[in-house]
């Protein structure tokens, strides 16, 4: 038997607005491993699952707040690398419905598979307690229903209104997550914000300041403000555009929703009016990724089905090639949102880039260039290189270089 220590770490690393309205910490125990596979592997693949585990408990504490606990699940790894099975061999927790959300969420992972074959048996401990903060507040303070309205945009300039709002309604989680992180603090928190931005030639946010606000909260602010300055819109056709878009927050408590299956928890988790849920979800058309699942884009009132994939990597270093494969599998939708952005505009648009990257000795990529493309869109390789800038890799064996091409076919169904 392989005993496997890990120091404690805290995962708290920031999850997508619609769940974060709860702020809990899930943390990783000492597992203890059996079998042939490496213990690095199995810690960065639970890692970069760690935000599904933490969702299972936020869901229950949305609805009770004092909730906290360990939770330790045992299951096996086959040797193609899936997980056979998945338990609760251990709880103290008062709530059997995080466990089992675990263990599903464990059931769909995938791992290297073991050396020499065989099967690993692994049993991870997770701690969940609330953030102090969440802890202080009632129920009745907890259980909100958050709302982030789009108001009315000023734009001075040749970029089309209904263009600048469906960009602007395509990011809105983003904005409604700053707002989100902040009520949870302070339940009462409520107003307007006007943002002021400068829409550069080639379609990026040059500037973006608080043109006026009735909120007073700096942290929902500068979050929006940092968000918007990473937004691109569609080339202007006449020099930058400066454009005044507000904001109005509110939360409202959600007795109404009592009763109803799920309600209370997608409360918490924060909702849209419902006149801005379905403007957002049939405005987005003109600029396409709306909602968080598989998309298609709206172009000239067709719809298309835009597709990547990923074809044979060629590698150059210790790194195995199934582990790059599943690393890249995982950012995959940030390859397509590259081509997306560009579809909008050209909705004939294919073909094949191959980026080459280097990784380093820490995981990290060192560097990424397009090396070969048949796209006729250079935006969609530069878009894509930089994705792949940022991305984290398993470290090498025995330190120095790997060197990856790596090929993505694009096309629409």
């Amino acid at each position: 038997m392989k005993r496997v220590w890990g120091a404690l770490i805290c995962l708290c690393v920031g999850v997508p607005a619609f769940a974060h309205a709860q702020e809990g910490q899930a943390i990783l125990g000492k597992p203890t491993v059996r079998g042939s596979l490496d213990k690095e592997i199995i810690r960065g693949v639970i890692r970069k699952h760690r935000n599904e585990a933490r969702y299972c408990y936020e869901r229950q504490l949305a609805k009770d707040p004092d909730l906290s606990g360990k939770i330790s699940v045992k299951f096996v790894i086959s040797k193609d690398g899936r997980v056979a099975s998945a338990v609760v061999a251990s709880s103290t927790m008062a709530n059997a419905a995080v466990g089992s959300c675990v263990a599903k969420k464990v059931k769909r992972w995938k791992f290297p598979e073991p050396k020499g074959g065989g099967i690993v048996v692994v049993t991870y401990p997770f701690v969940f307690k609330a953030s102090k903060h969440v802890k202080r507040e009632s129920k009745a303070k907890v259980l909100k229903s958050a709302k982030t309205v789009p108001g009315r945009p000023v734009v001075k300039g040749s970029l089309d209104k209904e263009i600048v709002r469906r960009v602007v309604r395509n990011h809105l989680n983003e904005v409604k997550y700053c707002y989100e992180r902040q009520l949870v603090k302070d339940p009462d928190l409520s107003g307007k914000v006007s943002v002021e931005f400068v829409i550069s030639i080639g379609g990026r946010v040059a500037s973006a300041v608080v043109a006026d606000t009735t909120l007073k909260n700096d942290a929902v602010e500068s979050c929006v403000i940092g968000k918007v300055k990473r937004w691109s819109f569609p080339k202007p056709r006449d020099g930058a555009v400066v454009v005044t878009y507000p904001f109005t927050f509110s939360a409202s408590k959600t007795a109404a929703t009592k009763g109803k299956p799920g309600a209370q928890q997608d409360a918490a988790l924060g909702t849209l009016s419902a006149d801005e849920s379905a403007s957002a979800m049939s405005g987005l058309g003109g600029l396409g990724l709306s909602g968080t699942g598989r998309t298609n884009a709206q172009v000239d009132g067709s719809t298309v089905a835009p597709r990547v994939v990923p074809g044979k990597p060629r590698v150059k270093g210790s790194l195995d090639k199934e582990i790059i494969r599943r690393v890249v599998r995982q950012h995959r939708r940030e390859v397509r949102y590259c081509y997306e952005k560009q579809l909008v505009k050209n909705p004939d648009l294919s073909g094949k880039i191959s980026v080459n990257f280097m990784i380093g000795s820490t995981g990290a990529v060192k560097s990424a260039v397009v090396k070969g493309s048949t796209m006729a869109s250079d935006e969609v390789g530069s878009c894509v290189a930089k994705k792949v800038r940022r991305w984290k890799f398993p470290e090498p064996k025995g330190g120095g270089v790997v060197v990856v091409t790596y090929p993505f076919v694009f096309s629409t169904k």
